[in-house]
């Protein structure tokens, strides 16, 4: 079950032990988040019918539901977010008019995307961010960590970073209640050559 108190990330990665799960590790040691790996899960494609609970869509939304902060991370796959990602983004179409969607209302979105480029592509988190509107949470910001052939101490301090700010925004935010952080993407040094 989801703690309250833990931010949930949900992992859109197709490879459930892969670079972007290694960044959400650094970034959040001692099991400071819920981490929901789709790679682990069955989430169908969006279709005019409904999945009628035959897969794990709605109980990824009921982990969402019970977080205070939702954490979107997912390496940057042709210029977009990975297909598991996608397909559980276009399910949200099930969420519409009803309970789960208007119990999205409030929460915190990050996003953080892993790539080999130098930096995040223009525009990758519109869906994000618009997304987070639509349903009425609030969207906080976006970090980007380039992937190479593993971290070194100074980006493992960068993603340590990246994860105290968030965590320390959510607690901000249950104290004083700001309208949205002001952080902006943050990229491992450029130096570092993708692998």
């Amino acid at each position: 079950m989801a703690d309250a108190r833990k931010p949930c990330v949900i992992l859109g990665s197709g490879r459930p032990h892969g670079r972007t799960r290694d960044t959400i590790r650094i970034a959040f040691p001692n099991d400071t988040v819920e981490v929901v790996a789709l790679a682990d899960k069955v989430v169908q494609q969006y279709g005019f019918v409904s999945a009628d609970g035959r897969d794990d869509f709605l109980s990824i939304v009921q982990k969402m539901h019970l977080a205070n902060t939702l954490i979107f991370a997912t390496p940057v796959y042709w210029y977009a977010m990975a297909a598991p990602l996608k397909a559980f983004f276009d399910r949200f179409f099930d969420l519409l008019d009803n309970e789960g969607g208007r119990r999205l209302k409030g929460k915190s979105v990050w996003l953080i995307a892993t790539g080999a480029e130098p930096a995040m592509p223009e525009g990758f988190e519109i869906p994000f961010r618009r997304t987070a509107e639509y349903f009425q949470m609030r969207y906080r910001g976006e970090f980007y960590f380039r992937t190479g052939s593993g971290p070194s101490e100074a980006e493992k301090a960068a993603l340590a970073k990246c994860g105290a700010s968030v965590l320390m925004a959510d607690l901000s935010q249950e104290l004083k209640s700001p309208d949205q952080a002001s952080f902006h993407s943050t990229s491992l040094p450029p130096e570092r050559a993708a692998g």
